[in-house]
């Protein structure tokens, strides 16, 4: 059994129950006859009788807010507590405050990731508009009213199953990322080390005790090794060591 967080924004409580009652679990007790005649006429169509065998696979986590502010504070809200919502149903006309189009912006900003639909029987805004300010398109939906029990439905598991998807292969590429830094990390350490541990052995194999003094290696100039097999050579690193030997 799947669990899918769904917010409703909508200023009407009569719509707020009847998503209620559109989106309600399976299991649940049966709305009162009052509630399907309502969510009939808001959404023009009556229930089937054998609906709830197809709901019983997935529950609806189903938040309701009256208005934009009210909503956006909800998004806020979860995303901090790393439970967000999936889908929201946004209605455009909600006075006295903000409106759809504003409240889908808001929300946006906070979420990158909820797919958002937008709800409503006017053209105050065109989907272009909404799209521009709460896009990406491919996260912005459109539906008129009235509209079907079973729209409202099949749009709520499309896009909550969406939702999983989208982010569950963000996941894994981000664990796939991470997976190649360390594995880079890990392969850099061990070819440092290698490189140091194999250059100082042919340190010592060249030159032997001689290169050091007071137990430190002579450091390498200009990163290029010389050949260490006799004082007497012209060497510039040996001239060091002598002239370090004579002050002492």
């Amino acid at each position: 059994m799947s669990l899918k967080k769904i917010l409703v924004v909508d200023d009407e409580r009569s719509v707020r129950e009847a998503y209620q009652h559109v989106l309600a679990e399976a299991a649940a007790v049966s709305p009162p006859d009052h509630m399907s005649a309502l969510a009939e006429e808001l959404f023009g169509d009556a229930p089937a009788s054998d609906q709830s065998a197809s709901r019983g696979n997935i529950v609806f986590d189903v938040h309701f807010a009256a208005q934009g502010l009210d909503a956006v504070a909800m998004v806020q809200q979860a995303c901090a507590q790393h439970d967000p919502f999936k889908v929201a149903f946004i209605d455009v006309r909600m006075p006295p405050g903000i409106d759809g189009r504003e409240t889908a912006r808001r929300i946006r900003a906070i979420d990158s990731d909820i797919n958002l639909v937008i709800v409503t029987a006017y053209s105050d805004h065109s989907a272009t508009d909404i799209a521009a300010v709460a896009g990406p398109a491919d996260k912005i939906f459109y539906i008129s009213k009235p509209f079907s029990n079973e729209e409202i439905r099949q749009m709520a598991v499309a896009l909550c199953q969406r939702w999983d998807h989208d982010t569950g292969q963000l996941e894994l590429l981000q664990q796939k990322v991470a997976e190649l830094a360390t594995s880079e990390a890990r392969a850099r350490h061990a070819a440092e080390a290698g490189f140091h541990h194999g250059l100082w052995r042919l340190l010592d194999a060249q030159q032997g005790p001689e290169v050091r003094f007071d137990g430190t290696p002579y450091p390498l100039a200009l990163g290029v090794v010389y050949s260490f097999t006799d004082a007497r050579i012209d060497n510039p690193l040996v001239r060091v060591r002598d002239g370090v030997a004579s002050r002492g």
